[in-house]
């Protein structure tokens, strides 16, 4: 009976012991390692993106006191509940901000993107942004190009008129996921020939401009305006290029 009891005396003990080291080792990794780093997150075209789309992600990271060798990782919602994790490797340099830019679905209005920095599989910190506005299949994204800011501003909030043509139609609407509305689907509001959209203008200057057909596809019209396009980079005028073929130029 004495050794039963010394035992379970131990057993218990032991028991103690682990479940003090697991707490532990869940709570480090569950909060921020470390207090002086900074993550500042970005979604959208100054937080505008699109139902159905790929939309930029702009993530700054800084350490203040030590390099660290990890990884940035940007968590979004896809349809039926799905999580996506898109990570890329990050060298961070103590007292220098970096900046890290992903691409990502917009498929829910689940406006929430989850950021974490890791490093050997270990969240040092972790910041959530949200996207300011979603667009609906509806609404027209304009991009404007132009050296002048302000162009083209008058026709946020106006209506454009798009004529009801398969092609165009199937160039306005990208594949949308289950459960949300297409614009083809959309009763007419002129006459047999017209749809009107409300329009939204996405200024862009060469830091913003995409440097991918993924994002490209996200507008539904794009104006070049007083610009030099030779300014652009590589990447950029390929993306553009590819955006012009794909609208049948």
């Amino acid at each position: 009976m004495q050794k039963i009891r010394r035992f379970c005396l131990i057993l218990v003990v032991l028991i103690c012991v682990f479940e003090l080291i697991w707490a532990n080792y869940t709570g480090v990794y569950a909060k921020p390692a470390v207090d002086d780093i900074v993550i500042e997150a970005e979604g959208g075209f100054g937080g505008i993106a699109k139902l159905g789309a790929w939309s930029p992600v702009t993530v700054r990271v800084s350490s203040a006191k030590r390099n660290i060798s990890g990884e940035i990782e940007v968590e979004v919602n896809t349809y039926r509940q799905r999580r996506v994790i898109f990570s890329k490797p990050v060298e961070l340099i103590a007292g220098i901000e970096q900046e890290v830019s992903f691409e990502v679905p917009v498929f829910t209005a689940d406006r929430d993107i989850e950021i974490r920095l890791t490093e050997k599989n270990r969240v040092l910190a972790e910041t959530t942004c949200s996207f300011k506005r979603l667009l609906s299949a509806n609404v027209m994204q304009i991009g404007v190009l132009s050296e002048d800011g302000d162009a083209f501003n008058w026709l946020n909030g106006d209506t454009v008129p798009v004529a009801v043509d398969n092609g165009v139609m199937q160039k306005i609407n990208p594949p949308m996921p289950a459960g949300v509305t297409s614009v083809s689907s959309l009763p007419l509001t002129q006459d047999d020939y017209y749809q009107k959209h409300e329009a939204v203008v996405v200024s862009l200057d060469y830091g913003s401009f995409p440097d991918s057909s993924k994002i490209m596809n996200g507008f539904n019209i794009f104006i070049i305006s007083k610009y030099d396009t030779s300014l652009l980079n590589d990447l950029q005028i390929s993306a553009l290029k590819n955006g012009l073929r794909q609208a049948g130029f």
